[in-house]
């Protein structure tokens, strides 16, 4: 068969070079992609928003208050101590909103 070149290995069958030029493009393709995905995935910054509400006039912690992220779903109410905190936020800069 003309246009195939086989490369024999000791002690095992023939192997016609389009499997291996296949095999090896797979290979460099999975080893070029496999560390990008990784690095995508654990790369991810997140931090925390921790904070305390208090009365502008009175300056009493504010029980219950709902503190969002303008423009997202993410937020958390204050303790009995007017304290809250919002964990896992993607990195970025956002605006509270009580």
């Amino acid at each position: 068969m003309e246009g195939f070149l086989t490369i024999l290995h000791f002690g095992q069958k023939p192997i016609k070079q389009t499997r291996m030029k296949k095999f090896i493009q797979l290979l460099i393709f999975v080893l070029t992609i496999y560390p990008t995905v990784l690095s995508s995935t654990y790369a991810q910054e997140s931090g925390t928003i921790f904070g305390k509400v208090v009365d502008s006039a009175t300056g009493e912690e504010l029980i219950g208050a709902n503190i969002l992220l303008e423009g997202t779903t993410i937020g958390a109410a204050t303790d009995i101590e007017g304290n809250f905190k919002i964990g896992t936020v993607p990195a970025g800069t956002y605006t509270l909103i009580a």
